[in-house]
């Protein structure tokens, strides 16, 4: 989904994967907070990755849109797999 704005950003601005693996984590930390109804959790996980990006200059604009697009995506697909499972277990109790 975020592959034609990664072309436009500088390689040796971070670190190598750990883009991917903060978006694995944080995929796995909503779908357990889906699962156990800790919806304000998820709230408070997007305001601390937030205020990670508050200081970002005009230059890195583009990967702070990046960067929040990717979030913005990651909690949406993480929601909806967390609801649909819990929709698939109440229909079959």
């Amino acid at each position: 989904m975020t592959k034609g704005w990664r072309k436009k950003l500088d390689k040796d601005a971070a670190l190598k994967w750990a883009g991917t693996w903060i978006g694995y984590l944080e995929r796995i930390i909503i779908l357990t907070f889906v699962l156990h109804d800790q919806y304000e959790a998820i709230g408070l996980l997007i305001a601390a990755k937030s205020l990670l990006r508050f200081r970002d200059t005009d230059d890195a604009r583009p990967q702070t849109e990046y960067v929040l697009i990717g979030t913005l995506a990651s909690v949406a697909g993480a929601l909806i797999v967390g609801e649909l499972f819990k929709l698939l277990v109440a229909a079959m109790k």
